[in-house]
């Protein structure tokens, strides 16, 4: 999970509190542990005043739009160099009404997910492939197409590549339907 700085907001609006998913396994895990039971902890350099009111922004690679929680601030951390540091936020919506959005949210994400590649896929070079058809500093998808070229499945290029499962899988769709990689 990523938290950014708070977008600016004007005097009477609320802050936005931006927090990125880089997958599903760790929204999940979030989902579960902290927001189906009413909140957030949002790390950030200079936290917020407690019982200021916000808007947490959650987006996830999946997601066509995020997904954007009104709250309050209930705790603010302090802790220069921690990353304890930033604040507590109880969301003022009604749960039942968040939980129905964010499961529906959740299994849409599962579905898509389901719907890419197996981790057994293996690609391969499409045959006459030219490395100049990669924007240049793509080393994503070179690393992609040079995985693919030895014979690795997907489930071994997710050991290897430090990226989030749904960039690669993102970046392999492009691959594909660029004519570099052919699933076998």
């Amino acid at each position: 999970m990523t938290n950014e700085e708070p977008e600016e907001s004007e005097p009477g609006e609320r802050s936005v509190l931006p927090v990125h998913f880089p997958d599903l396994a760790e929204l999940e895990s979030v989902y579960r542990s902290d927001i189906c039971r009413g909140g957030i902890f949002v790390a950030m350099e200079e936290p917020l005043s407690l019982r200021e009111w916000v808007a947490v922004e959650f987006t996830l690679d999946e997601w066509s739009e995020g997904l954007r929680v009104e709250g309050e601030v209930v705790r603010s951390v302090r802790e220069p160099g921690s990353q304890g540091t930033g604040v507590a936020v109880a969301f003022t919506q009604p749960m039942a009404d968040l939980r129905e959005v964010f499961e529906a949210r959740l299994e849409s994400a599962r579905n898509s997910k389901r719907a890419g590649p197996s981790l057994e896929t293996v690609f391969s070079v499409a045959p006459g492939w030219d490395a100049s058809a990669l924007p240049s500093g793509d080393s994503l998808g070179l690393s992609l197409v040079e995985l693919a070229d030895s014979g690795f499945n997907l489930e071994r290029i997710l050991e290897v590549i430090p990226e989030s499962e749904s960039q690669i899988r993102s970046r392999l769709e492009d691959l594909l339907e660029a004519g570099l990689l052919q699933r076998q």
